[in-house]
């Protein structure tokens, strides 16, 4: 890669900008694994151009279906939700208009909602109090 990446940058002016072609590792035998990969790390949030792109789309059409997927209103289909597209929010306005639908819930509803915030605090000391101490273990190496 180093030869194209040197003959690119050599051939064209780009005022003071270098070119760097990078290719994935994406054999047949480990495309599997690497579409797995790819997919976790989008994810989290690292890079979604790499998963699409590993899957077999160039980066050429990327745009392009962005486009059209905006100009048809495909924004509205929402993915699946998993732990980490939903946040606490989701869930718990999803469980409230559960427990809404039954009276004898919904009576419990709020000495529930006073138990999980009175709770909160508990754990957001827990953590940090542990995060203290962590901190204290490393300096004192």
């Amino acid at each position: 890669m180093n030869f194209y990446n040197v003959t690119v940058n050599h051939s064209f002016n780009f005022k003071g900008y270098q070119c760097d072609i990078i290719m994935l590792p994406v054999t047949i035998y480990n495309q599997a694994e690497m579409i797995e990969l790819y997919k976790n790390s989008a994810t989290l949030g690292v890079s979604k151009i790499e998963y699409i792109i590993s899957t077999g789309v160039k980066q050429i059409h990327i745009g392009a279906k962005i486009e059209l997927e905006d100009f048809l209103h495909l924004d509205q289909l929402k993915p699946l939700s998993t732990s980490y597209t939903q946040n606490d929010n989701s869930v718990k306005s999803d469980t409230s208009n559960e427990d809404a639908d039954d009276e004898g819930d919904a009576a419990k509803k709020p000495e529930a909602a006073d138990n999980e915030n009175a709770e909160a605090p508990d754990d957001k000391k827990k953590q940090q109090e542990e995060q203290q101490e962590v901190k204290d273990n490393e300096n004192t190496k």
